[in-house]
């Protein structure tokens, strides 16, 4: 474990440790995976025997027009998850609240993303 001197000024936050960045990347990850899973479930058309009822918002498989919504949501999520894993792995002086908000945000833009990609 990294050792620090104190921080007397209070200006720059502790930075968090190893095992701390390695929960975040984790968390992230799989975030991210859940995420893009249940997006392109929603998004993949379904097969030519299946039958769609014509109700709003169209069950998975049922609304071709899903899949470009779907693309534009994962570039956005895989962008974000970069982001998270550059604060996580190379900015870990910016301290744990920075990879804690990185999180939050993902997980917001994931319910988003499922949201928006349910309701087109």
């Amino acid at each position: 474990m990294e050792r620090h001197e104190p921080n007397m000024a209070g200006d720059r936050p502790d930075p968090p440790s190893r095992a701390a960045a390695a929960w975040v990347i984790v968390a992230a990850s799989l975030i991210l995976l859940w995420s893009l899973v249940a997006t392109w479930l929603l998004a993949i058309p379904a097969t030519a025997q299946a039958v769609c009822p014509a109700v709003h918002p169209a069950p998975a498989g049922c609304s071709p027009a899903r899949v470009p919504v779907a693309a534009l949501w994962s570039g956005i999520l895989i962008a974000a998850y970069s982001t998270v894993m550059i604060l996580a792995v190379k900015a870990r002086h910016r301290g744990f609240g920075a990879l804690i908000g990185g999180v939050v945000l993902l997980a917001a833009l994931a319910f988003a993303a499922h949201r928006v990609t349910l309701q087109v």
